[in-house]
């Protein structure tokens, strides 16, 4: 594979980020379970998300064990953040009532 291939896969890799922080969004407000509910739930909906938005008709590059992988990992990435997040402004908001 050369360079140029190599990029544009890097690049097709990162123009996913979007898509799969709005399938987070969108399980954070409709699925109540927690952990790998609804990490599944964000998988699959980031999958389905890719084939119709791109059109990536009989070939779904996502059903691949190691993007998976990485997939769930951006995941819990993007929740984890979204954790930290929340909790400093909460701690924040306690400081301010002080």
């Amino acid at each position: 594979m050369n360079i140029n291939a190599v990029g544009r896969w890097i690049f097709r890799g990162f123009s996913l980020i979007p898509t799969i922080i709005q399938a987070i969004v969108a399980v954070e407000a409709l699925v109540r379970d927690k952990g790998k509910v609804k990490e599944d739930a964000a998988v699959y909906l980031t999958r389905r998300l890719v084939l119709i938005s791109e059109g990536l008709a009989d070939k779904d590059l996502l059903d691949d064990e190691k993007v998976e992988e990485a997939l769930r990992a951006i995941i819990r990435a993007v929740v984890a953040l979204q954790n930290a997040v929340r909790s400093a402004a909460d701690r924040q908001t306690g400081q301010d009532a002080s």
